[in-house]
């Protein structure tokens, strides 16, 4: 640990350093508006500063030197009320959650990063003819460290203030009391470049450039709006300007790597003699686009303009994948010289046009505040008046039918001449760590330990064999999954969230109300069917949950659609609050039951770093060795994942003539101490039941609640005999007439069933107290299972 915070301390020294911060400039006499006495209102204040984790905070200042606050709400329901104002603050992480770098507040907002310079010359009304935008406060620090006055947003999109729609207040200042004849918006040299995620998952290719360019050309709009009341000699030009990476040495991205490595390399001069020029010139170090008056040049330069330039510049990403470019799916084609052919128009993109029947994908609001793609049926004159074609199915590819077939690593969209429903995986597997996640894992699970197969396991690898069950082998069937607390913070409804973060629209959350319905479309299709507040009580419910939970396929059940047979491989996974969640008995061995502990740390960014972590944790499931065999339909043994939270489930959710038989049982077991009572069927309904059952439902009781079986010879048959029971029997005294209990023999002749005391009596209810000191044997699942019922490990 000493080791890792050294670690991260070189990580801050190291990085001010980069960035020429030193203890006599990393300040700024600041007004501090949440400053209460006998604290002062104007102080010296750091702009950088490390935490505990190393990590750098970067303080924000308003232009005019006030600090940056707003109102962190507080807790409860008093928060919009008990809120207070607190600094603003942006985190950059020393140890980076995959590619995210930084951590913003909350409901914070956004603001510029505001470098001592900038307010220097803002204070003194110094003329400046050029002021530079760019993403990044280092970039923006280490700019004004060479006299180049520069604002850092802290994202490309973060440019406006979201109450009034225009500039930051603090840019507007700036500009105006400066009389800033240029405004450039500086970008990294990466910002032509692709997303691989998005031409796996065949996304727009233009989606990373478009968002460049047009927030490019929004802040143009801004500055044109404010132009409008300048006089023609006052007027801002915008400028565009990027970074020339590929063409320089060491590739430097940002401004701030390319001021670093220019110190390094010696140009260091030129690029300062560069920035402070905005005329084009050759060998230079930026691309360089003036936006004033058109965008077109702009639009060029990202290779918006034309869907074969845009191929063009990328073929090297490309290569011969087809690809979607402003919703149109496009291919190159090597005919005639080359040049990219239209497949399909992006408006047909999401429709689809199955048997004699239309469908449109769409992502639908649910009750539940979030958002699932659906497939909606809609009929041909509909999408005619909707599309305003006449024959717009001579775009669409027909399909003989749906199918449904599951891969997260050799995903297919159509087989055949049929499409698969099953949604594709949007993930690359990457190296990295994953401790964030096994610390979740280890929580949800637990980490008592299981004998298997003659080894000491800890529960939480079964449920990593688990997760990497539904990754690598989608189709298996896999026992129903219950995990409940009656406490709150325990991170049930985060493990929901996980596992849509990592198989996203393969997942749907359900109600209790749509499984007791007669519709399923809304799953019967789906990885994995996740549903909260569970409440299942009735015996068919069970019954049907637990055959659809091994189903090879089921028939699709639309409203006013036809039914059809789709392949089912769903998994079940309750969360609940309630112990008396789901109507069973001891013999459904297919329910994974766990009672999950509170948290014992609540982090709110917890889900989105697990999010971070999916690349990497997919990496390693892909290859990794499962510490379970199959050993059941539902590949886990029984044995591995049935616990105690089971068996308590099984007594809540047993019939009441059950539990009064149970305890009628235990007492005769203490009261007469006894080790085995034999008793025929019609003795245990006259002294043991009210006598007024179903013989039928009495055998039941006793062959499927209590697992009791008649006395058997060897050969496996009931046996006849004589035997003898005892009952309390009431007796007065006869002095006084006072009742008082006496102990019974009672005889019969037939064909008993044999009860053992061990199975009605627990070992608890045996151990004596001696000198202090509890004798006897506590039972087996508190030391095996301690977890359940103990703190987690957030």
């Amino acid at each position: 640990m000493e080791q890792q915070v050294q670690n991260e301390v070189r990580f801050f020294e190291k990085r001010m350093a980069d960035l020429l911060v030193t203890p006599e400039n990393n300040k700024i006499m600041a007004t501090n508006p949440v400053a209460e006495f006998p604290a002062h209102k104007v102080l010296e204040m750091p702009l950088f500063e490390e935490d505990k984790d190393g990590n750098i905070i970067i303080n924000f200042f308003h232009i005019d030197g006030e600090r940056v606050t707003y109102k962190k709400e507080g807790d409860g329901k008093m928060s919009q009320i008990n809120g207070k104002e607190v600094p603003f603050q942006q985190t950059r992480l020393a140890s980076p959650i995959g590619d995210h770098k930084y951590n913003l507040p909350k409901g914070g907002g956004t603001y510029p990063f505001v470098a001592p310079l900038l307010n220097k010359y803002f204070m003194e009304g110094k003329k400046v003819d050029t002021v530079f935008l760019t993403e990044g406060a280092f970039k923006g620090w280490l700019s004004c460290q060479y006299d180049i006055p520069t604002f850092g947003l802290t994202s490309i999109t973060h440019y406006k203030d979201g109450k009034t729609s225009k500039l930051h207040g603090s840019i507007l200042r700036f500009l105006e009391k400066c009389h800033c004849k240029n405004l450039v918006i500086l970008w990294d040299g990466d910002c032509q470049g692709i997303s691989e995620s998005d031409l796996i998952s065949l996304n727009n290719l233009n989606k990373r450039p478009s968002g460049f360019y047009n927030a490019a050309v929004a802040i143009k709009g801004l500055i044109l709006e404010i132009n409008k009341y300048l006089p023609d000699d006052s007027k801002i030009n915008i400028h565009h300007w990027s970074i020339r990476t590929n063409e320089l040495d060491g590739e430097p991205k940002g401004i701030d790597d390319l001021l670093i490595q220019g110190k390094k390399n010696g140009t260091l001069d030129s690029i300062i003699r560069s920035m402070k020029t905005l005329q084009k010139r050759s060998n230079d170090f930026f691309n360089k686009i003036e936006i004033t008056h058109n965008s077109s040049e702009l639009k060029e330069f990202y290779r918006l303009d034309k869907a074969e330039n845009f191929y063009i510049f990328h073929r090297d990403k490309i290569k011969s994948s087809n690809f979607f470019f402003f919703n149109d799916l496009f291919s190159w084609s090597d005919d005639d010289g080359g040049h990219v052919k239209l497949i399909q128009p992006g408006w047909a993109k999401d429709i689809l046009w199955v048997g004699n029947q239309f469908f449109v994908k769409s992502e639908v609001p649910t009750s539940k505040g979030d958002q699932e793609m659906k497939l909606l049926q809609m009929d041909q004159s509909t999408l005619v008046k909707r599309l305003k074609r006449e024959k717009f199915w001579t775009y669409l590819h027909h399909y003989l039918g749906f199918i449904n077939i599951p891969s997260h690593w050799k995903y297919e969209q159509v087989i055949g001449q049929f499409y698969n429903r099953y949604f594709p995986f949007e993930h690359v597997p990457k190296p990295g760590t994953i401790d964030n996640t096994l610390i979740f894992v280890k929580h949800i699970f637990g980490e008592h330990t299981v004998n298997y197969k003659g080894k000491n396991i800890p529960m939480w690898e079964f449920g990593l064999d688990y997760v990497q069950l539904l990754l690598n082998e989608p189709t298996q069937p896999l026992p129903i999954q219950i995990f409940y607390s009656p406490e709150n913070n325990t991170g049930k409804s985060t493990y929901g969230k996980w596992l849509r973060a990592i198989f996203g629209n393969n997942l749907v959350k359900i109600s209790n109300k749509d499984l007791k319905g007669n519709f399923n479309a809304q799953y019967a299709d789906k990885l994995i069917i996740w549903c909260e507040e569970t409440l299942l009580e009735k015996k068919e419910q069970s019954e049907a949950l637990k055959d659809m939970s091994t189903s090879e396929k089921v028939m699709l059940n639309t409203k006013n659609v036809s039914q059809y047979e789709v392949e089912f491989f769903g998994k079940f996974i309750f969360m609940t609050n309630n112990e008396r969640m789901i109507y069973l008995n001891k013999h459904d061995l297919r329910y994974w039951i766990r009672r999950v502990p509170v948290l014992k740390n609540d982090d709110p960014d917890f889900l989105q770093k697990l999010e971070h972590e999916i690349p990497a944790l997919i990496h390693i499931l892909k290859d990794r060795k499962l510490v379970s065999d199959k050993e059941s339909r539902m590949w886990f043994s029984p044995k591995v994942y049935l616990s105690k939270e089971f068996q308590n489930t099984v007594k809540v959710n047993e019939p009441t003539v059950v539990k009064e038989l149970r305890v009628k049982l235990e007492d005769y077991f203490i009261d007469f101490s006894e080790d085995k009572l034999l008793i025929p069927m019609k003795d245990l309904m006259k002294y043991f039941m009210d006598g007024k059952q179903d013989a039928s439902w009495v055998k039941e009781v006793v062959e499927k609640y209590l697992n009791i079986e008649p006395l058997k010879d060897k050969d496996g048959k009931s046996i006849q005999m004589r035997g003898y029971f005892w009952v309390w029997e009431t007796s007065y005294d006869k002095t006084d007439n006072t009742p008082y209990p006496v102990k019974k023999r009672v005889g019969y002749n037939g064909r008993p069933l044999v009860f053992h005391r061990a199975d009605f009596v627990a070992k608890e209810d045996e151990a004596i107290w001696v000198d202090g000191d509890i004798q006897g044997d506590m039972p087996g699942w508190v030391t095996e299972d301690k977890a359940a019922v103990g703190e987690g490990n957030l």
